[in-house]
């Protein structure tokens, strides 16, 4: 692609959804700040939900360096919050960017001249991890190996997401009733328009809110996988998530069989059952885990951690499809 001058350059503004990220946001800013080159046509767009610590405080530090217009929306999805920024936008691309994550110096100019192309209507990349995360990030991160290319995808974040307007306003933005899985959902709206995504590792943002714990790993996800089912039915013909949904699902019979190996070890005095049952839970982790280090070579001891990973993803997925808050399912 062709370098781009200003006069070509489209206005952008970055979408950036808060809740209590005091620790984050002054950093997240900063690194729009270094970016290279075109930032005289940028605005920045900060939407809180009622945080109760320095959020906002921070965000107003750097008005007088940035363009920045905030907003508090308390009691509020993350959706919500996203399309209430894109409301408030002056922008003809809208960089839908994560409070916990930071960017490259190129992260503008490489999606600008990504958009610079008539034919790109929505664009990004998958989030990196930072250089000193811990094993638990580092491990995860291997399953996005596949994602990390140019080209024509389903899908990608909404923390890091480029989408233009007219598209954006198109396709009704976000699903302000989902409370996770709203990206997924919108590029699968988008697609279903008609419109292409194109994933351009180029356009780099750090995710430094990833779990660095095992604990905070199984919360995060099983926060995560909270709109699977919803999605899931919301699409029912066309059935989007279909894997993840028969993963939780695999997970969640798998649980009640073991309860049941339990009584069976106990009545007749043979540990074989539960056994079977742990063997079933831990086979398809390392599936996965082998078909992702297809795309990403690691050390063996690495391969084992994304395994217990992978097995801690099912159930805290698991978790979701068996939990109360699936009250939802039906919502759509």
């Amino acid at each position: 692609m062709d370098e781009i001058s200003m006069e070509q350059t489209p206005k952008v503004s970055i979408i950036i959804p808060t809740l209590n990220e005091a620790a984050n946001i002054g950093r997240c800013l900063t690194s729009i700040i270094k970016l290279e080159n075109i930032t005289a046509l940028l605005e920045v767009i900060v939407i809180d939900n009622g945080s109760t610590d320095h959020t906002m405080k921070i965000v107003d530090t750097f008005s007088q360096i940035l363009t920045i217009r905030s907003a508090i929306l308390p009691g509020v999805n993350i959706s919500a919050l996203r399309n209430n920024g894109a409301k408030l936008a002056k922008g003809d691309i809208f960089a839908f960017l994560d409070a916990d994550c930071t960017v490259r110096q190129d992260w503008l100019k490489n999606a600008v001249l990504r958009f610079k192309d008539p034919s790109v209507y929505v664009s990004g990349a998958f989030y990196r991890v930072p250089d000193d995360s811990t094993w638990v990030a580092k491990a995860w991160y291997i399953n996005q190996a596949k994602n990390i290319k140019s080209g024509y995808v389903e899908k990608l974040q909404g923390g890091n997401l480029w989408i233009r307007r007219n598209v954006f306003c198109d396709v009704n933005g976000f699903d302000e009733q989902l409370i996770t899985n709203e990206d997924y959902e919108l590029c699968f709206r988008i697609r279903a328009k008609g419109y292409e995504i194109y994933s351009d590792p180029a356009i780099v943002a750090f995710h430094w809110g990833v779990p660095s714990t095992l604990i905070d790993f199984y919360k995060r996800e099983k926060w995560h996988g909270s709109s699977v089912l919803p999605v899931f039915f919301k699409h029912l013909l066309q059935v989007p998530n279909l894997a993840v949904v028969l993963y939780s699902l695999y997970y969640a019979v798998l649980s009640v069989i073991f309860c049941f190996s339990i009584v069976a070890m106990y009545v007749w005095n043979n540990p074989v059952f539960p056994l079977l049952v742990l063997l079933a839970a831990f086979f398809v982790p390392v599936i996965l885990t082998l078909k992702a280090v297809r795309y990403q070579r690691c050390s063996a001891i690495r391969a084992f951690q994304l395994s217990i990973l992978n097995f801690i993803y099912g159930l805290a997925r698991a978790a979701c499809v068996v939990s109360i808050k699936s009250r939802n399912l039906f919502k759509h």
